[in-house]
C-alpha cells in the first residue's frame, strides 16, 4: 500500500488537470489512476464519486481532500469564492474570499435560484456538490482524516440547465456531438455556456491557489477533520 501525506480527489478531469498543473504533476495517469509526487497523490473520483473505492484502495494517505467546483447556496457567495468545511487556519490566504462552512451533497444538479434558496434554508450549507458526503463517508470507514474544499462556479442566483450534465462524460470530458446538438437546437444557449466557461476558469484559478497554499504550508489541523463542519448533509436520492 502506497503512503502519502495528502490525497487530493476531484470529480472531473478539468478540475484534476488544473490541480496537476499547479503542483507540477504528470497528468497522464489521471485517466485510469492516480498521479503521484513525493508527498501528494491526485485522482479523479468521478461524478458522484463512482470511481472512489477502486481508485484509492491501495493508497494510505494522512489526509484526504475532496475538492473541485460547487454551486453556491449562500446568496453572498460569488463566483470564485472558496469554501472550506473546517475552521480557517491562521495561514489562510486573504487575496480573495475564503469561507468556512458546510458543503451539502445532492444527488442531482440544483438547477434554479429558487431550489438553491430552499436548500440553503433547509440545510444552512454554503455550497452544494455531488461528491463530498460520499467521500467523507468512505474516509470515515477507513479512518482517514477528511476535508472538503470547493470553489464556486455558479452563484446562488444563477440558473443551471439540467441538460448540461449530459454534455460531458463521467470524468467531465466534453461530448462534442451532444454539445453541437445542444447549440444547434438552441443557439441562444451559447452565451450561457460561455459564461459557465469563464466562471469555471475563475473558480479553478482560485481553488488551485488556495489548495497549493495550504499544501505547501500547513493544512488545517487534521484533528479538526472530524469536527461538525466536516459532516456534510446529503440529499436523498431520487427513486
Amino acid at each position: 500500500m502506497r503512503r502519502c501525506r495528502l490525497l487530493i480527489l476531484t470529480a472531473i478531469y478539468p478540475e484534476a488537470r488544473a490541480i496537476a498543473r499547479a503542483f507540477h504533476l504528470d497528468e497522464s495517469p489521471l485517466g485510469s489512476g492516480l498521479a503521484f509526487s513525493d508527498n501528494i497523490s491526485l485522482g479523479i473520483a468521478g461524478i458522484r464519486a463512482r470511481r472512489l473505492p477502486g481508485l484509492i484502495a491501495d493508497v494510505d494517505p494522512e489526509l484526504l481532500i475532496m475538492t473541485g467546483l460547487a454551486g453556491a447556496l449562500a446568496p453572498d457567495l460569488a463566483v470564485g469564492d472558496v469554501v472550506l468545511d473546517a475552521p480557517l487556519p491562521p495561514c489562510s490566504p486573504r487575496t480573495f474570499a475564503l469561507r468556512e462552512g458546510r458543503i451539502h451533497t445532492a444527488h442531482d444538479i440544483v438547477p434554479t435560484p429558487a431550489a438553491k434558496a430552499a436548500l440553503y434554508r433547509e440545510t444552512g450549507a454554503l455550497a452544494v456538490d455531488m461528491e463530498t458526503a460520499i467521500a467523507a463517508e468512505y474516509a470515515q470507514k477507513r479512518g482517514i482524516p477528511f476535508h472538503a474544499l470547493r470553489a464556486i462556479s455558479d452563484a446562488a442566483n444563477h440558473p443551471l440547465d439540467p441538460r448540461l450534465f449530459a454534455l460531458v462524460d463521467a470524468q467531465g470530458h466534453p461530448r462534442p456531438a451532444r454539445v453541437a446538438a445542444y447549440l444547434v437546437t438552441g443557439p441562444w444557449r451559447l452565451p450561457g455556456l460561455l459564461r459557465i466557461g469563464s466562471a469555471t476558469k475563475v473558480a479553478l484559478t482560485n481553488l488551485t491557489a488556495v489548495l497549493h497554499h495550504f499544501a505547501m504550508t500547513s493544512w488545517p489541523d487534521k484533528r479538526q477533520a472530524v469536527g461538525p463542519l466536516a459532516n456534510p448533509v446529503t440529499s436523498p436520492q431520487k427513486s
